[in-house]
């Protein structure tokens, strides 16, 4: 088994690089580092790595760059399961926390060693914009937009969002919406649809 593992720019730095380098090697773990900048450089990296019968990968940054490489990796055909794994790197990794995986870069590596795998669903959102894969959390409406508005607001860290949340509520009136799951329908006005796995 070869990980691949991919860091995208928000996740790089080179000295943590170095010490999570040192700790696939000191767990015995054969790797291939892919230094990612857009969703499509994910999506070729992915492709290659099929294409050599890689099939496990390993995404290092938060919540976001797990999305990345969940939606590279399902957009390939697998004869085997892919597996997926996660280095913390980024300022949410709110996913992984459910499967007590350390918060820390060079200690969460642990985690990959062995053939233990946790079994996780996916959810498939479906738009007049296309179709996506989740993990954790989708969130619709005001949550998208705060989200979208927090990106600019990177000096704030972790309270980026609050403020990109109320910097968001006054410009962004109830929308009328629809969520199917299986056989339900909601039909009706609101600011923020949360559709959560976990």
């Amino acid at each position: 088994m070869r990980w691949q593992v991919l860091v995208g720019p928000r996740a790089w730095n080179p000295s943590l690089w170095r010490s999570v380098e040192q700790a696939f090697v000191s767990h015995d773990l054969a790797f291939d580092l892919h230094r990612t900048v857009t969703a499509d450089d994910v999506q070729h990296a992915v492709t290659r790595a099929r294409g050599d019968a890689h099939r496990h990968f390993v995404a290092m940054g938060g919540d976001g760059a797990m999305n990345i490489v969940l939606n590279a990796v399902l957009a390939e055909p697998w004869d085997k399961p892919p597996v997926l794994g996660a280095l913390p790197a980024g300022t949410g990794s709110d996913f992984i926390r459910m499967f007590a995986i350390p918060q820390d870069t060079s200690a969460a590596v642990a985690h990959l060693v062995g053939d233990r795998v946790y079994r996780s669903d996916v959810g498939l959102l479906e738009g007049s914009w296309g179709a996506r894969f989740f993990l954790n959390v989708a969130q619709l409406g005001i949550g998208g937009a705060a989200v979208k508005r927090s990106e600019h607001l990177r000096f704030l860290g972790p309270a980026r969002y609050q403020a990109g949340f109320w910097s968001a509520l006054p410009a962004f009136p109830p929308r009328l919406i629809s969520v199917r799951a299986e056989e339900k329908v909601i039909e009706t006005r609101a600011l923020m649809v949360v559709i959560a796995n976990g």
